[in-house]
């Protein structure tokens, strides 16, 4: 049993619909999908409750205990939720209250799969290879651009690196996931000042992580002792690509040289297909699925 969850928003449904059916047209068939959509608002909980395309559907808006409290803007919102007041999730909030919604449930029989809604399966039997990569690690996932990269830039504020990220990770059900609390503080960074922190962030002393969404992942895996592996990012511009795309705003994961999976990113703000980079994301996916499978 394969549970994937993902957060959805009005804007990201046909995103949604389109990993659901190349999830499934990937797979194996072996193993059973379950497809969790965690709901931000209101509409879009309404159009995917035919069934059609979600097993589950959590309507992460009612549950004020998977809000990002932060500040007292944020603590009036928790409380106006718990009576009943409605208003739809959004931005880094919202994503991170839908993944504290996703690792809430995740565990029990079979492995959990978090995915945002632009990402794109390329390997077929993926369901396989990420079973059987599960009983060597705890968790396999995408991981951040390096040092110097088109969007990290050369900066000394820095998302950890190497190590997995919640973009789309694999979890095994050995480990207890519940604990996690991806909720982002950007009001500061991590001053990386020692060897133990550098170790930790894979960041050189003398930057500064930023505590974006998912930032305690890290934390999180050396504490319980979970061993990982990193899906290793190709830019489309780079000569290791095989989605060409023309954009480099667009990232491919591969494993060993092997395109596995791939990410539009901002989905928040591109409809799907409507936008120059929405329609070269899919089409370059779909140009390289139908030539490969």
């Amino acid at each position: 049993m394969i549970r994937v969850h993902v957060t959805v928003s009005e804007n990201s449904i046909p995103y949604y619909e389109y990993l659901v059916s190349n999830f499934k047209r990937l797979s194996s068939g072996a193993n059973e999908l379950i497809f969790y959509a965690h709901c931000l608002d209101l509409k879009s909980f309404r159009i995917l409750s035919d069934g059609q395309m979600a097993d589950k559907l959590i309507e992460v808006y009612k549950h004020s205990q998977f809000f990002v409290t932060q500040n007292f803007k944020d603590y009036l919102w928790q409380i106006a939720t718990y009576i009943g007041i409605y208003r739809p999730m959004k931005g880094s909030n919202g994503h991170a209250a839908g993944l504290n919604s996703s690792f809430a449930i995740a565990g029990g029989e079979g492995i959990d799969i978090i995915s945002d809604s632009d990402i794109v399966m390329l390997m077929k039997d993926w369901d396989v290879w990420v079973t059987d990569l599960l009983t060597e690690y705890g968790i396999i996932g995408t991981s951040y651009e390096p040092i110097g990269g088109k969007s990290s830039g050369f900066g000394l504020v820095q998302t950890y690196k190497n190590k997995p990220t919640l973009t789309w990770c694999a979890l095994a059900s050995r480990y207890d996931w519940k604990d996690i609390d991806t909720s982002p503080e950007k009001s500061s960074n991590i001053k990386i000042d020692s060897s133990e922190l550098s170790d930790l962030y894979n960041l050189p002393v003398g930057y500064e992580l930023v505590r974006d969404v998912g930032w305690k992942i890290p934390g999180f895996l050396c504490g319980k002792s979970i061993p990982y592996l990193a899906l290793a990012q190709v830019k489309s511009d780079s000569p290791l690509s095989f989605i060409k795309t023309g954009e480099n705003y667009h990232e491919e994961y591969q494993f060993n040289g092997v395109p596995v999976l791939a990410h539009q990113r901002g989905s928040h703000q591109h409809s799907f297909r409507q936008s120059v980079i929405s329609s070269s994301f899919y089409d370059a996916c779909d140009s390289y699925l139908s030539a490969k499978f």
